[in-house]
């Protein structure tokens, strides 16, 4: 909660300047501070994949696959979770692919293994992510890629 805070203070904004918070999935390293996270940004609406929102401790808004938040698309990503989504923003060329896969020595590596219970499909989303438009992607562990990364992903994506 206080790292939140203090990169949303870093970028010139207050709690109260958030209107959309979004979790790509249920586990506590990513949704474990929504309740305070939105105490704190009240006039948030807080969204999470509709198959993970039982599992999560808040009044969230569900998302299906293909749902948009502010001009941005939500991509059904399971694997990781049953209910894991990624957000794609074809306006920016921006993939946020949350533990769907992860960055690691500057490329794309797929999901972790020890906290993926469905490697198979998991892939199966890495493979629909390389579908995707995007030269930037983010991810819930290990630094981005900011160039070249639909590539890079789409390479991932050949070898699995």
């Amino acid at each position: 909660m206080e790292a939140i805070g203090s990169t949303i203070n870093d970028l010139g904004f207050t709690y109260a300047d958030v209107k959309h918070v979004i979790l790509t999935h249920y586990h506590g390293d990513h949704a474990g501070s929504i309740g305070a996270v939105l105490e704190a940004a009240s006039n948030a609406t807080g969204y999470a994949g509709e198959l993970d929102l039982a599992r999560i401790d808040a009044n969230l808004t569900p998302l299906a696959d293909e749902a948009e938040v502010l001009g941005m698309r939500v991509v059904h990503t399971p694997g990781h979770t049953e209910g894991h989504i990624a957000v794609w923003d074809e306006l920016t060329s921006t993939l946020v692919a949350g533990d769907a896969m992860n960055g690691r020595d500057g490329g794309v590596t797929g999901a972790n293994p020890n906290f993926t219970p469905d490697m198979e499909t998991a892939a199966d989303s890495i493979r629909r992510m390389a579908e995707l438009q995007f030269d930037t992607v983010y991810f819930g562990h290990g630094e981005p890629v900011l160039a070249g990364a639909g590539d890079a992903v789409r390479d991932l994506a050949a070898q699995l």
